[in-house]
């Protein structure tokens, strides 16, 4: 299991599932924080991995976004593990119908793509609808627990897509960034290109060294600085 660890405060970032849609595991001193949860049929081995690392409680789940491959086993981890999940204020709704929203394609393919799975939506993209415990409009910090995490709202993919910044080291970003393509990051799914770009120079503004996307693979920031001149 890929694990990195931040130089400031020791805390501990797990690729807990390398799958279609990868899930993060933070762990600090303080508290177990898990970012996503995959799609239904990565359950088992998401839990599997879970009880390899010992991790029997989870205080937060934090949902990037309210796509089907990103929230789909979220009840499940809330109900399972305690967790208490957080969603920014466009998707609460959408998570609390257990509704499926299909993002626009960016290339022809993934045009065809969407259509398709928009007409076949309830057969292979259904999940739990899942009550959020707590909903916030654009920036969220744990610092008042003593934990150096921030939330940041990093849209484009969709609208209400964040950025989860770790130690001011390690940003995981959702769909923000696309880490399949070795000299690309532009995802095939985006609702809003012009926003996405801007979210891009959000990300930058950090001082994170490593970007963690939630399909395929890590990039360093001078990838992500290349990727969109």
């Amino acid at each position: 299991m890929k694990k990195w660890v931040t130089k400031k405060n020791g805390y501990r970032v797990y690729r807990a599932l390398f799958h279609m849609s990868n899930v993060f595991l933070i762990t600090t001193p303080e508290k177990t924080i898990l970012v996503d949860t995959s799609w239904r049929f990565g359950r088992k081995r998401l839990c599997r991995n879970l009880n390899r690392l010992g991790i029997s409680r989870i205080d937060y789940l934090l949902l990037t976004h309210t796509h089907h491959d990103h929230v789909s086993n979220a009840r499940y981890l809330q109900e399972t593990y305690g967790a208490k999940v957080l969603v920014h204020q466009e998707g609460a709704a959408i998570v609390t119908r257990g509704e499926s929203i299909v993002p626009k394609g960016t290339t022809w393919i993934s045009r065809l793509i969407a259509h398709f799975i928009e007409k076949y939506v309830d057969r292979f993209i259904a999940y739990d609808a899942c009550t959020p415990d707590i909903v916030f409009p654009s920036l969220y910090s744990f610092q008042q627990e003593g934990i150096h995490i921030q939330i940041l709202s990093t849209p484009g993919h969709s609208v209400d897509s964040i950025s989860i910044l770790v130690d001011d080291e390690i940003v995981i970003a959702g769909d923000a960034l696309f880490g399949v393509f070795p000299h690309s990051i532009f995802p095939p799914f985006a609702d809003n290109i012009p926003r996405l770009i801007e979210s891009w120079d959000k990300l930058l503004e950090t001082p994170a060294l490593l970007f963690l996307p939630a399909h395929g693979f890590s990039k360093k920031r001078r990838q992500i600085e290349r990727s969109i001149r």
